[in-house]
């Protein structure tokens, strides 16, 4: 089984990349290759794996269009499935300029989540940006599936380029992002067994990206997570904790 949900990831992706190739010309598609080494597995506030992860993830781009194919493998026995992958996202997102706003850009899309332990789901989603000092965005998601609930995130990021040098040179850069979120009362209820609308949890990253001259980034990223609401905080989905402080490294090329 370990073998066969590696070999369906990949083929999967391999296929997604030939499938653009013949469609058009290369210099017409965009190539992102990533893997995220990760020391817990955070998904919206909820400790799904509570021990070190690995996230491969391809991005194909063609034109305005993005398809991406992601994988959740377990490096632990921690829920006793080591070596495993647990999940599978396959996301396809359209992007571009709003028509008749200068400086704001939306996207639309959906996101399909396949377990091999526990079925799947999918979720739809659309979100606007703004091109203003600390690059604000929202995104909001609606689970039509396993929830049928609604879920809101907004984000704030700020970049900079060089905050010092290693080595022979080598600027080290560095993101800061911030993300609040909130979930309606039936997607609350479905993920965290709470009947309200309310807040779900505040995170706090910071990116330290160091680009090499073969077009590979290595990047090592903090991460803080609190969960918001006392009966959020209470809640004892996945695990009990309500405040989350990890670590990762992340190695990314474009091509």
């Amino acid at each position: 089984m370990k073998r066969k949900n590696m070999f369906l990831f990949c083929l999967l992706s391999l296929s997604a990349f030939s499938g653009f190739a013949f469609a058009r010309d290369d210099k017409d598609i965009s190539i992102d290759v990533s893997l995220d080494y990760v020391g817990k597995y955070i998904w919206r506030g909820q400790n799904v794996v509570d021990d070190p992860v690995l996230w491969p993830n391809v991005d194909i781009g063609f034109g305005n269009w993005t398809a991406t194919f992601w994988g959740n493998l377990e490096t632990t026995n921690i829920n006793g499935q080591n070596d495993e992958f647990t999940e599978f996202n396959y996301i396809l997102d359209y992007s571009d300029d709003l028509p008749g706003f200068v400086g704001v850009g939306y996207s639309f899309g959906a996101i399909y989540y396949y377990f091999p332990s526990a079925g799947d789901t999918t979720e739809i989603y659309w979100g606007l940006n703004f091109d203003l000092p600390l690059n604000p965005s929202f995104t909001v998601y609606h689970d039509v599936h396993a929830a049928s609930g609604t879920f809101v995130s907004f984000n704030l990021e700020h970049s900079i380029d060089k905050i010092f040098e290693i080595g022979s040179g080598l600027p080290v850069g560095l993101t800061l992002g911030s993300e609040l979120t909130w979930g309606s009362s039936s997607y609350n209820h479905a993920y965290w067994g709470v009947d309200d609308d309310k807040l779900n949890y505040w995170q706090l990253t910071a990116s330290f990206p160091v680009e090499f001259a073969d077009g590979w980034t290595l990047a090592g990223n903090l991460y803080y997570v609190t969960l918001l609401g006392d009966s959020i905080r209470k809640s004892d989905a996945f695990r009990s904790e309500s405040d989350y402080f990890f670590a990762g490294i992340s190695f990314s090329k474009r091509f």
